[in-house]
């Protein structure tokens, strides 16, 4: 009499075909599930860029067109409103002054170790976007300090130096984040001029100063370089005075190509000095979330050390450009 045995389990050789199959299909589908999660966390960002540009729009709406950029000035006992305060001499700002959280305080603290004299520490309540992308939030963090103004030079970024033993780290403001943001380049790009990056942030440019997204400040220093401004006797505010009416009025240029607010990559690939490339939040060399004066947003290849092209300038243009 004979019997049927069933067979169980596998061979060796089946066994190794199978785990060859899976291998193969998790070849196939990790690209595209990274592919996917990038795409999904640049359309996060540009989102952000377009809910900025809606605030800027409510701000400018809300005071006679005036852009949100602002001047630390070296006499802080006089508000900050437009127009400026006479009599007093501008000479600094950063591209996270718009709007953002806190600082981190490791990089921009108040003493003077630190080489930036606590000045680029801005605090929430000094970034005028804040108010507008998070209108029932209470941006009054520091002692006696109403939106926009300056207390007294000797009390200067009290709010800031106060919320280091508070609610700092704890602060946020999700629309100024980019998802993408991992590392910070102000820190370095601003005291060594040279972009190198700092990684021991987890949320990268986010953490360090406030923001992922930068406004365009390198037009300043092009306008600063012209004969007109140069004979001026405070030049650095007259620069910025003149490129800011020119950037209300779009004079002399293109607005649907002025890159006006940006991931940290168009910066540092269009300004370094040495035609370096740089990669991407979203894994791509050289492609950066921009929105344009124009408030259209867009996902742009950039070419290094080239601020102005057909597709995108950074420099507003000098007579003869």
């Amino acid at each position: 009499m004979t019997t049927n045995r069933r067979r169980l389990g596998f061979t060796l050789i089946e066994l190794l075909v199978v785990i060859a199959i899976i291998a193969l299909l998790i070849g196939i589908l990790l690209p595209a599930l990274g592919s996917a999660r990038n795409s999904a966390r640049k359309l996060a960002s540009m989102s952000n860029l377009r809910q900025i540009m809606i605030a800027q729009g409510q701000y400018r709406f809300e005071f006679n067109d005036e852009l949100p950029q602002s001047l630390v000035w070296k006499r802080m006992d006089r508000p900050t409103t437009y127009p400026f305060a006479p009599g007093q001499k501008a000479d600094r700002w950063v591209s996270w002054q718009y709007g953002g959280k806190f600082c981190d305080y490791t990089s921009f603290r108040t003493g003077p170790a630190s080489g930036l004299r606590g000045w680029a520490d801005i605090e929430p309540a000094l970034r005028p976007l804040n108010q507008f992308l998070y209108p029932q939030m209470n941006f009054f963090t520091g002692p006696n300090r109403p939106f926009n103004t300056f207390t007294n030079p000797k009390d200067v970024y009290r709010g800031a130096k106060d919320a280091k033993a508070g609610h700092r780290e704890g602060f946020e403001l999700p629309a100024f984040y980019s998802p993408g943001d991992k590392v910070g380049y102000q820190r370095d790009w601003f005291v060594n001029r040279t972009p190198e990056g700092r990684y021991d942030l987890p949320r990268g440019s986010y953490d360090e100063v406030g923001t992922s997204y930068h406004t365009n400040t390198v037009w300043h220093q092009i306008l600063m370089s012209s004969s007109a401004v140069r004979r001026h006797k405070e030049p650095f505010y007259a620069a910025f005075k003149e490129g800011t009416r020119r950037i209300r009025l779009a004079a002399d240029f293109d607005s649907s190509k002025f890159a006006w607010i940006y991931d940290q990559t168009a910066d540092v690939v269009a300004n370094n000095d040495s035609g370096k490339s740089y990669m991407g939040e979203f894994g791509t060399e050289n492609k950066s979330c921009v929105a344009f004066l124009d408030s259209h947003v867009d996902y742009l290849e950039i070419t290094p050390s080239v601020a102005n092209t057909e597709s995108y300038r950074f420099h507003l243009p000098l007579r003869g450009d």
